[in-house]
């Protein structure tokens, strides 16, 4: 009986471990190793790690360029008014009398910072906007332009901007008013706070004055928003004019949208883009092209002229 006994624990204990075998193979062909878990959360940790590396990356990027470019413009602001500073000394030194210039000239100074410098002074700056939409015929798509230059009372340039204008559904009257709020923006930033604003474009005039009402919502948006921009100066009147009276606001509309015709040639592989004349008949380069507001029909400047 106990030889029975001890073969019967004998075949308990093999079968035992016959099951804690066939358990662990088949555990073991349905999970894997330690050693592959461990690295595939290390490969995890390691992916989520280079996706938030990279996302600071650019964040930080996006930090270092904005720091630049506010660097930037306070510099150019900084220089405006030293210019504005020294139109102002050479004006009163050309008022002053010879013969008191000779008793007591090499006295005189005014330096920089003592309030002459101040943009928000009784000058009055003027502000020239201008926003152009032409057709691009060997594309067939609509282009559009903005220009602005603003001058001191003695309309002498003192700053400049030229911009694209990118999207859907373009038209004048929008990108005119786009170009006019740039205007406003870029007087404000730099300190001047009274202009004269001035446009080619009736309607424009006739709704920042009231003497229109916008129907339409995009439309009324904008109104709305330059007359909120209007309110941040001390004073700022709106002036309509001739087109070639716009000075040099034209001209750098005219150089946004060339530019954009450019970039459109390089990355077609030509050089240079041209495009012909329909009362001559020679193929001009697109940059020596004008394009007639509203109807957008398009000749060079020699026809014009």
């Amino acid at each position: 009986m106990a030889a029975e006994d001890f073969e019967s624990d004998l075949d308990l204990a093999f079968n035992l471990q016959l099951q804690e075998a066939i358990t662990a193979s088949i555990s073991a062909s349905f999970s894997p190793p330690k050693s592959q878990l461990i690295s595939t959360t290390k490969n995890d940790e390691f992916l989520s790690f280079t996706t938030k590396s990279s996302e600071l990356l650019k964040f930080e990027q996006e930090l270092n360029d904005r720091a630049v470019s506010e660097a930037e413009f306070k510099r150019i602001r900084d220089d405006l008014h030293i210019r504005i500073h020294d139109h102002r000394v050479a004006n009163e030194m050309m008022t002053i009398p010879e013969d008191q210039w000779q008793e007591s000239g090499e006295r005189f100074e005014r330096p920089y910072g003592e309030g002459s410098s101040n943009g928000g002074s009784e000058e009055i700056f003027r502000v020239y906007a201008k926003g152009l939409v032409e057709l691009y015929l060997p594309k067939e798509i609509i282009l559009g332009g903005i220009g602005v230059a603003i001058c001191d009372s003695k309309d002498e340039l003192l700053f400049e901007l030229r911009k694209p204008v990118l999207g859907n559904g373009m038209n004048r009257q929008s990108v005119e008013m786009k170009a006019l709020i740039e205007g406003l923006n870029a007087a404000k930033d730099l300190g001047l706070n009274r202009v004269v604003f001035y446009c080619d474009y009736l309607p424009i005039f006739n709704y920042v004055t009231g003497q229109w009402t916008p129907k339409r919502p995009k439309v009324k948006a904008i109104v709305n928003q330059m007359a909120l921009l209007r309110e941040k100066f001390l004073y700022c009147q709106p002036s309509v004019v001739a087109r070639n009276d716009v000075k040099f606001a034209f001209k750098l509309a005219r150089e946004a949208i060339v530019s954009q015709v450019n970039k459109s040639a390089e990355s077609s592989g030509t050089i240079n883009s041209f495009e012909t004349c329909v009362i001559c008949l020679e193929d001009k380069n697109v940059g020596h092209i004008f394009s007639v507001d509203d109807c957008m029909h398009r000749y060079c400047f020699s026809c014009m002229k």
